[in-house]
């Protein structure tokens, strides 16, 4: 009786298996994800800077003389000077806005006026006179608190008999009242006072004196 080989089999199968190639199943990348956008913080707008406006010089004072009209601030510094070859209406406005308030149109003198509660501008005069075109007259002695005065500080409730002493050259009774002429400049002041023993009730400037 003839063997036959059975082991071959099995073994030439298990060869031939591993001759086979390993196949791999494929495996799919990770999906990507798009890189996520940061908000970048928005730059707060910047506020533009508030302009700033040179306050108002206060004024301190009103001065005449023979020269000029001149408005002082607080600080000392002048906010207006003008003689009296300028125009009227300039010295109105300049004392508009230095004391805050408008003039009221007065007529009772023989040139066009503008009253400042008792200090006024007036206009040239009928005749001519120098040829200024405009005058200060004053009954006051200030205007809502600012001192008018002329030279050496003299103005209206000034003592008429230190002043007559001290201008005695330019200083007459006439009549009832005192005249009291203060060179300065050009021209001058002229006070006057109702009672020559009393004291100085009003002021012209300029004047001849």
């Amino acid at each position: 009786m003839i063997r036959r080989p059975l082991l071959l089999v099995p073994l030439l199968v298990l060869a031939l298996s591993a001759c086979q190639p390993t196949v791999t199943a494929a495996t799919s990348p990770p999906p990507t994800t798009a890189p996520t956008k940061t908000a970048s913080a928005s730059a707060a707008p910047t506020a533009a800077p508030t302009p700033t406006s040179e306050p108002k010089p206060v004024l301190d004072s009103i001065y005449v003389d023979g020269d000029a009209l001149t408005l002082t601030a607080a600080d000392g510094s002048v906010i207006a000077s003008l003689d009296y070859f300028q125009p009227q209406a300039d010295a109105v406005a300049a004392l508009t806005d230095a004391l805050g308030f408008a003039p009221a149109p007065d007529s009772s003198n023989s040139s066009p006026a503008f009253d400042f509660e008792g200090l006024k501008i007036v206009g040239p005069p009928i005749d001519g006179g120098q040829g200024w075109t405009f005058r200060v007259s004053t009954t006051v002695a200030s205007v809502r608190g600012i001192p008018i005065t002329t030279v050496g500080g003299a103005g209206v409730g000034s003592d008429a008999q230190s002043l007559a002493a001290a201008y005695p050259s330019t200083s007459r009774t006439i009549t009832t009242w005192l005249q009291i002429g203060i060179p300065s400049g050009s021209y001058g002041a002229v006070l006057r006072a109702d009672d020559p023993a009393g004291a100085v009730t009003s002021m012209l400037v300029p004047a001849p004196v």
